[in-house]
């Protein structure tokens, strides 16, 4: 569950966004943001109460060494 403005666009700007924005001039990452952000608030609506759910999977592994 998310909250806020582009709860969306906060949760993968800091991650998957971050290299592509870095490979972009400012005036082009602006406009691209600006489109990914619109079609993000289309695909993951706000809830009426104001909440986004962004549905997330996991996948958790865990290694061992032979012994």
């Amino acid at each position: 569950m998310l909250s806020g403005p582009d709860p969306v666009l906060g949760w993968v700007g800091g991650t998957v966004l971050r290299p592509v924005l870095a490979l972009l001039r400012d005036d082009d990452a602006a406009r691209f943001t600006a489109e990914y952000a619109a079609a993000l608030r289309a695909a993951y609506p706000p809830r009426p109460d104001g909440t986004t759910v962004l549905p997330f999977r996991r996948v958790f592994a865990v290694g061992t060494r032979p012994s």
